[in-house]
């Protein structure tokens, strides 16, 4: 899944974003952003769990979000 996130405004500490996912019991899944244009800042990590919060974003920055694996 591939997704374009533009953030507006910082809340308290790091910019981030937070949204409810489903992962399978046994599944680790990962992230990779990227900003588009800008500083290109990236960042990775694996998650699992009913929900994925991302710290650390560029304020006022065009976020392009891959999560996988992917439920087909």
């Amino acid at each position: 899944m591939v997704v374009l996130i533009v953030l507006e405004s910082v809340g308290s500490g790091d910019t981030q974003l937070s949204f409810g996912v489903v992962v399978a019991p046994s599944i680790t899944a990962s992230y990779t952003w990227q900003e588009v244009g800008g500083t290109n800042a990236t960042g990775s990590r694996t998650f699992s769990g009913s929900t994925l919060t991302i710290t650390g974003l560029p304020l006022h920055a065009t976020i392009d979000l891959s999560i996988s694996p992917t439920n087909t």
